[in-house]
Order: C-alpha cells, then sequence, then structure tokens
C-alpha cells in the first residue's frame, strides 16, 4: 500500500538528503537565525497590510510560507522523523514574527507557539485596519 505523502511521511529520516536540500521546507541555512528582523518597519497596528505583504514575502523567500498557512502541520507525535524539523523551523518562523512587531503585540502573542496561529491571530486583530481595533462607541 502506498503512503500518504504528508509532512509526517514516517519513511522521511531527519537525516534524509531531501532535509538538506534547500529547496525543502524544513532546510534551514546554517546562517539563519531567530534574532534576524525579516523587515524594517514593525507591525504597530495601523500598518498590517503592508507588514504583513513585507512579511510574507520574507517568508517566502526562506521557504517558510506553509508555516504560516498551515500547511505544515506539526507531526501529532515526537517520535515521527519530521517531528524535531518541524519544531525547529517553526520556532525559527515564530522568532522572526516576534521580532518584527511592536514590544506591546509581542507581548501579546508570545505564548502562542505555532507560527499559523500566530498569524492568524495577527490578522484577525489588525486586517480591518485601525477603526476596528477601536472601542465601540455609538454616534
Amino acid at each position: 500500500m502506498e503512503s500518504d505523502s504528508s509532512d509526517s511521511d514516517s519513511s522521511s529520516s531527519p537525516f534524509s538528503p531531501s532535509l538538506d536540500n534547500p529547496s525543502h521546507p524544513y532546510f534551514l541555512h546554517h546562517g539563519e537565525n531567530p534574532g534576524v528582523m525579516l523587515v524594517t518597519d514593525r507591525l504597530n497596528g495601523d500598518n498590517y497590510h503592508s507588514w504583513s505583504q513585507s512579511m510574507s514575502k520574507a517568508i517566502s523567500v526562506k521557504n517558510k510560507t506553509g508555516f504560516i498557512t498551515g500547511i505544515h502541520k506539526k507531526p501529532k507525535s515526537d517520535i515521527d522523523p519530521l517531528y524535531l524539523p518541524w519544531i525547529r523551523c517553526n520556532d525559527m518562523v515564530v522568532s522572526w514574527i516576534l521580532n518584527s512587531v511592536a514590544k506591546n503585540i509581542g507581548s501579546s502573542i508570545l505564548y502562542i507557539d505555532n507560527a499559523s496561529d500566530m498569524w492568524k491571530d495577527l490578522q484577525d486583530r489588525f486586517s480591518q485596519g485601525p477603526a476596528y481595533m477601536e472601542n465601540d462607541w455609538d454616534g
């Protein structure tokens, strides 16, 4: 029976040549750094659309878009050979996002461990623009 070709394909090994291939989404170049700021303007709430566009492109260049879209899901078991590579890449993307937002926004998402959930939280809160973030008022 042929196996499903999902991210959690247990036929892969953490030392598989495919993970060493720069085109593999779980590949991290030795120069990658969690302290890197991928965009010049941090998300401050008012600039969500330009920020998300810049961040999306920067994350795409690093071949990690699947981590913010949710395509690359966390393997269900810690014995899955892709579990640790997924954790490492997800943590890198989470770090990149945290480094690209204002401190007050960063403190509100600090405990979201999944890059996709973090991205969605920011999208839900800020994609409607500044008026959406204000308190409701009559008048």
